[in-house]
């Protein structure tokens, strides 16, 4: 017999919703990662590396860059860009703003993948919308976006609790050594 689900006792109706929202994004982002070779027809064509041709059709960037745009580390980045080198999708160039870094670009070859992997991506989620009037894709859109500015504003400010909590203990152990 199954547990009837009843709503945590420290959270809202407001709070309970946001929860269901959030669950159900974290588990939209996974099947979408993993749809993205299945999109794409080459199970070599990662979310990370289609998102990352996608960035580069504008302009180069850095590894850092991208991991910026993208929220990932530098490395993180780097370790796509490095496979979509060897697969003759990008190209590291110099950066004459900083010697020690490459500017990652878009190869002819990237370009024609890119376009390739973007019209199959068209095709797929033209009929995905289908099933969804724009109003209310567009309120999504701005809810999702809302709760993203959100979380990284809160997620900000407790990082910042958190460090000068460790600072203060720091201190407060170094008062007592002396």
């Amino acid at each position: 017999m199954r547990a009837k689900r009843t709503r945590s006792p420290r959270r809202t109706e407001s709070g309970e919703a946001l929860t269901d929202l959030i669950l159900t994004i974290f588990k939209s982002n996974v099947d979408l990662v993993d749809a993205a070779p299945l999109i794409a027809r080459d199970p070599s064509m990662t979310a990370m590396r289609w998102q990352i041709l996608n960035a580069l059709k504008a302009e180069d960037k850095t590894a850092a860059q991208l991991g910026r745009e993208m929220g990932i580390s530098r490395q993180g980045a780097l370790l796509s860009v490095q496979s979509l080198e060897d697969q003759g999708y990008v190209s590291l160039n110099d950066n004459a703003e900083d010697q020690r870094t490459k500017n990652v670009a878009l190869t002819s070859a990237g370009l024609e993948k890119l376009n390739e992997v973007n019209s199959y991506q068209s095709a797929w989620v033209n009929q995905l919308a289908t099933h969804f009037d724009k109003k209310q894709l567009d309120i999504a859109v701005d809810v999702v976006g809302k709760l993203r500015l959100l979380t990284l504003t809160s997620v900000s400010v407790v990082n910042e609790r958190a460090s000068r909590s460790t600072r203060n203990k720091a201190s407060d152990s170094r008062d007592r050594d002396i």
